[in-house]
């Protein structure tokens, strides 16, 4: 099991998270981490909306949406 840490920045509207480090065995479960962080954060809850993504090919990042495809910014993976 590798560790992460993974930064979020923001775009457009307000979206402030703090870093998160976790764990992940797979690509998958690093992908379902950063989705149940990122939507137990005060701006998921607030706006009562799914915020989802994915990592891009590489692994080393990727975007957040919301279901209505708005653009909540990106986020880095680092591995530790």
């Amino acid at each position: 099991m590798a560790k992460y840490r993974v930064s979020f920045a923001r775009i457009g509207r307000e979206f402030n998270v703090a870093p998160l480090v976790t764990e992940a065995s797979d690509r998958t479960e690093l992908e379902l981490n950063i989705g149940d962080y990122v939507n137990s954060s005060r701006t998921a809850q607030r706006n009562r909306e799914v915020i989802g993504g994915g990592l891009d090919a590489n692994g080393l990042g990727g975007y957040l949406l919301s279901e209505a495809g708005e653009n909540y910014g990106t986020f880095t993976v680092v591995e530790l």
